[in-house]
């Protein structure tokens, strides 16, 4: 046996080298392909509902905030590893001591490598810091088209406008651009190290050159100036305080902790200039002095003090102290929820009920509920399912006139029930069913003879009486799965199933313009990266004229479009023209409106977990527009509805996205006919209304007499 020799080893270790780069470079493409896939697929299925300039303006903004965030973090990175590199010694080092030859050796390696390093660190740095401020889309869009609540804050005197689209962008601007400073001086003290111009030295203090101590301390001085703005931001962030038992400053926050702002404002300005001045000094006496009393002041006036004043001026008699912003933060929570305008009346009771009193309330006596739908699901479900691979799950309440008189209904649409499906294989889940079909019906009010329900719109086909039902058939739907496709026009034979008859199932092929038509292999080839699914790519099923139904699940799609708005938890399902309409409110609402109550789960645990709302946090609600999505075909129209009581939220987000909305008077009068109050709307006003909310006042407040100007 012989032994290999060097040039075998180092031809073994080149193919190992090269099988490496050949993973790297699949992997990268793999990537690559994959992000790419996504993109040009989020514009086809934008394109095919109609959307193609809020995907664009998507895009355009995030990939301008991402590049502008890359090139800039990438640029002030890479100028400071410049400047530390021209000041960085050039002579050897003589005795070196066991850390500085390690210094050595790297600097040796570097030398030839550093214009490569210095891109690789600086562009690493952009990646990671500079990038991710593409998803500051939202801010940037409310900052760029913000709108005047025409209430102003009773601290500062400034619009509402300001802290709800101004303000966020600010503070978050403020503070990453802090965090870049500090990486960045971390980085130039490393480098600075390792390129000699600072030296540790045993039993003393550190040798550090003038040009190094001149970059430290601008970068210090510069990190001083971002504070003090951040400490004049903070002053606003005050008016959504959480100190006392209420929302929104106090007297703690308004006397002893707005000084003590102001006051850390100035300390940090003194700092920068002491931090400037200490170049021309010797030594760090004045460096240290500035972070001194900051720290001091940070303590003293920051925490001490205000809790001083909170525990002998406040507490001993806080309602005298707080009186006034008690009122101050229920009037602002009333008008940040619509509750500033609430009718109060008084109906007395009585057990007294004359037959001319019925008469008088007919309608209403006509319509009272005697369906309850938790009861009526599993009613529906035994009698109108049909098949297991159906669901009736969400029941809804509406109402339609039948002979001129307006009559509440129960209805519920029969959806495909993805996880009952039979034989769950590629062609049943994706070609087969693909849809639900038709709606059951009934008046809320009525019964059978036999108890059940009396059904106006029942089984598979769809029948009735009362309705003309031309296209029922259930597409898009609430309880779809997001991000689950199907492709309907394929060449399945004997078609799409419908439902079944004595001999077997009758089928049927979609007409419709919904989905994202495969009519080349490189839409094919994305769609199968997208959803590593190689049928896709490979089924000789698939036409020409075949469409990818990408989304088919109505709050998704609403979502998908709309991010900033918020929907609601339980769509509901509208007959209009024989074919289903679904209808979904949908809120505006931030977190950033001064003096107001944020709701809680005291509000929330009565809410679906669908709702696209928070859970907790928020302390604006407006329901100011909704969707309405046709069931088959997938359309999806935006209606602006804040007539009755105008919001600037939606009026921001319609200048951001101006082909986005349509007025609500372009809103089918029989859409109208069907609105309601908004559910989750009502589950949180209705929380907040009864006062648990705010902080121990007794009940909510009505009256706007008690506004107060609140000065330091």
């Amino acid at each position: 046996m012989f032994p290999r020799s060097s040039s075998e080893e180092y031809r073994s270790q080149e193919r190992r080298r090269g099988l490496v780069y050949v993973a790297a470079g699949l992997g990268l493409l793999y990537l690559a392909l994959s992000a790419l896939s996504s993109l040009w697929t989020d514009y086809l299925w934008f394109d095919s509902i109609g959307y193609v300039p809020v995907w664009r303006i998507n895009l355009l903004v995030s990939l301008g905030l991402g590049a502008f965030g890359l090139l800039l973090v990438f640029g002030f990175v890479y100028l400071n590893l410049v400047i530390t590199d021209r000041l960085s010694p050039r002579m050897e080092l003589l005795e070196l001591t066991e850390e500085e030859e390690l210094v050595e050796r790297f600097r040796e390696w570097a030398e030839p490598r550093l214009r490569w390093l210095r891109m690789g660190v600086a562009g690493a740095f952009g990646v990671l810091i500079g990038a991710p401020i593409a998803e500051w889309r939202p801010e940037v869009l409310q900052f760029l088209n913000p709108s005047a609540f025409g209430l102003t804050d009773p601290v500062f005197d400034i619009d509402v406008g300001f802290y709800v689209f101004r303000l966020p962008l600010w503070t978050i601007l403020v503070n990453w651009a802090f965090n870049v400073v500090a990486l960045t001086l971390v980085l130039v003290i490393a480098v600075h190290y390792l390129n000699g111009g600072i030296r540790l030295q045993r039993g003393s203090r550190p040798s550090i050159r003038t040009g190094v101590k001149t970059h430290v301390s601008a970068l210090a001085a510069l990190l001083a100036l971002l504070r003090a703005v951040g400490y004049q931001l903070d002053r606003f962030e005050l008016l959504y305080s959480t100190q006392g038992d209420f929302s929104g400053a106090g007297f703690t926050d308004v006397n002893a902790r707005l000084p003590a702002l102001q006051l850390l404002t100035l300390v940090s300005l003194a700092a920068a200039v002491l931090f400037i001045l200490n170049i021309r000094r010797p030594g760090w006496t004045l460096a240290v002095v500035s972070i001194g009393a900051w720290l001091f002041v940070s303590v003293a006036a920051g925490a001490i003090y205000p809790s001083l004043v909170q525990r002998f001026r406040v507490d001993p008699s806080p309602l005298e102290r707080e009186q006034n912003y008690i009122a101050l933060s229920v009037e602002y929570t009333q008008a940040a929820y619509g509750l500033d305008q609430v009718e109060r009346r008084d109906f007395a009771a009585t057990r007294d009920l004359t037959y001319d009193e019925v008469q008088s309330n007919d309608l209403t006596v006509s319509n009272l509920r005697l369906w309850d739908p938790d009861i009526l699901t599993k009613t529906y479900q035994v009698l109108q399912e049909i098949r297991p691979y159906y669901t009736l799950e969400e029941v809804d309440t509406d109402r339609y006139d039948f002979d001129g008189q307006s009559t509440q209904v129960m209805v519920a649409a029969r959806e495909l029930d993805e996880a009952g499906l039979p034989e769950q294989n590629w062609q049943n889940t994706r070609l087969v069913y693909t849809h639900g079909f038709g709606l059951a019906l009934s008046p809320a009010n009525t019964v059978e003879a036999d108890g059940q329900p009396d059904l106006l719109v029942q089984d598979v086909p769809p029948r009735s009486d009362v309705f003309d039902l031309d296209q029922t058939r259930i597409y898009f739907g609430e309880t779809y799965a997001p991000d689950r496709y199907v492709i309907v026009k394929t060449g399945t034979a004997p078609g799409e199933a419908d439902f079944p008859t004595e001999q077997s199932f009758a089928r049927s092929e979609y007409d419709g313009e919904a989905g994202v038509v495969l009519d080349s292999i490189f839409k094919r080839l994305a769609f199968a990266i997208r959803y590593r699914d190689l049928n896709i790519l490979i089924s000789s099923e698939l036409r020409s004229d075949s469409r990818v139904l990408m989304e088919r699940n109505i709050n998704q799609i609403v979502t998908d479009i709309a991010p900033f708005l918020a929907a609601d938890a339980d769509p509901y399902p509208v007959i209009l023209d024989g074919r289903v309409q679904w209808v979904i409110d949908l809120y505006t609402w931030t977190n950033s409106y001064p003096y107001s109550t944020p709701w809680s789960a005291n509000e929330t645990d009565r809410m679906e977990i669908r709702s696209g709302l928070p859970r907790a946090g928020g302390n604006y609600l407006r329901a100011s527009a909704k969707a309405v999505v046709d069931a088959y075909d997938g359309s999806v129209q935006f209606y602006v509805t804040d007539g009755f009581r105008p919001d600037p939220m939606v009026a921001t987000w319609q200048k951001a996205y101006p082909d986005l909305f349509l007025p609500e008077s372009e809103m089918p009068e029989v859409l109208v006919e069907h609105w309601r109050y908004p559910q989750d709307m009502f589950r949180i006003q209705t929380g907040i209304y009864e006062g648990r909310r705010l902080g121990g006042v007794a009940g909510p407040v009505h009256s706007r007499s008690n506004r107060a100007r609140v000065v330091g």
